[in-house]
C-alpha cells in the first residue's frame, strides 16, 4: 500500500497482488480469495474500508462476494492513526540507514 502512495486501496487495484501472497503464503486449496481477507480484516481494528455498508453479504454467512465489493469500489486500509504510525517508522528507519552509509 506504501508503494502505491495511499492509505486506502480499491480491492481491484490489489486483488492480483493478494492473490499471489495468498498462493505463495497460505494454504494449499483449489482456489484463493483474496477478497476474504480484504473484507474480514475490518473486525481486527487495524483495517478499515469505505462504501462496506453498501455491499450485500451472502447468505448464511458475512463473507461479501467479490462481485460486491468491486460494484462499489469498497476500498480498504489501516485506520489514519496505525497508517501515520507505520509512515513515522519506515521515516525513521530511512533516515537510520541514510546515516550508516
Amino acid at each position: 500500500m506504501f508503494a502505491r502512495g495511499g492509505r486506502l486501496v480499491a480491492l481491484a487495484d490489489v486483488d492480483r497482488d493478494l492473490r499471489k501472497l495468498l498462493e505463495g503464503f497460505g494454504p494449499t486449496r483449489k482456489s484463493h480469495h483474496p477478497e476474504y481477507p480484504f473484507w474480514r480484516l475490518r473486525h481486527d481494528g487495524l483495517w478499515e474500508l469505505t462504501n462496506a455498508g453498501k455491499v450485500v453479504s451472502r447468505r448464511g454467512n458475512t463473507d461479501a462476494r467479490k462481485s460486491e465489493l468491486l460494484k462499489h469500489d469498497v476500498h480498504g486500509g489501516f485506520p489514519q492513526e496505525v497508517y501515520d504510525a507505520l509512515r513515522r517508522d519506515s521515516r525513521q528507519k530511512s533516515g537510520r540507514a541514510a546515516l550508516c552509509n
